[in-house]
């Protein structure tokens, strides 16, 4: 019987074997917590860029069937959210940025079922397109022109440019320091904060911000 206890004695572990164990699984932990925040971090990213190319497509799209125009902003008829939907597939999901906190609850009623539209995100309204029409031939440099970008607060659904609304309705830093935005030309692009500047919103290069 003494033996028996004595051999179950020699099996369990010391209190000090249990300390230094987890001193190394908390040490472990400690090295792999960054590197899954950082694997976080990038899955959030590229699914905020591939977001962007969907809106892209359906934004080409709804032009294609619109004269080349773009969705309207607080005109008459369907705001952007309701007027892409159906060229998104009827899925809502993509309204909402990966990386916000929030999805913001627009000013205005929509979209998307009769009631308010939650949605990331803001689009271009073009005010210094003047009396052109809202077009995408209109877009003079649609390369290095900002289509849609995910929105610091709640302006609505437009943003337009005056003053600093582009510092203050946009979240220009979200990953690594940047962000991305669909520009004109369809591309989801990446663009560093300290590269970021009202004229990537302004169809027309020359306009001056007031």
């Amino acid at each position: 019987m003494f033996g028996t206890m004595n051999r179950l004695a020699s099996r369990a572990f010391t209190l000090l074997e249990i300390l230094v164990v987890t001193v190394v699984l908390l040490g472990l932990l400690a090295l792999l917590f960054p590197v899954l925040r950082e694997v976080d971090t990038r899955a959030k990213e590229a699914k905020a860029a591939n977001h962007f190319r969907q809106f892209g497509v359906a934004i080409t799209s709804f032009a294609m069937d619109n004269d080349g125009g773009l969705p309207l902003r607080l005109d008459s008829g369907e705001l952007w959210p309701t007027a892409l939907v159906g060229y998104l597939d009827g899925d809502t999901n993509i309204y909402a940025e990966p990386n916000s906190a929030v999805n913001f609850r627009t000013l205005h009623a929509d979209p998307l079922s009769n009631t308010e539209n939650n949605t990331s995100y803001i689009l271009n309204s073009f005010r210094d397109l003047g009396d052109r029409a809202r077009k995408m031939v209109n877009i003079e440099k649609p390369a290095s022109t900002i289509l849609m970008a995910a929105q610091e607060y709640n302006p609505g659904f437009f943003m337009d440019i005056d003053r600093n609304d582009y510092l203050r309705f946009v979240r220009y830093r979200q990953y690594r320091e940047g962000a991305y935005y669909l520009f004109g030309d369809g591309s989801a692009q990446y663009v560093a904060s300290n590269n970021y500047d009202g004229t990537l919103w302004m169809a027309d290069k020359s306009f001056v911000l007031q």
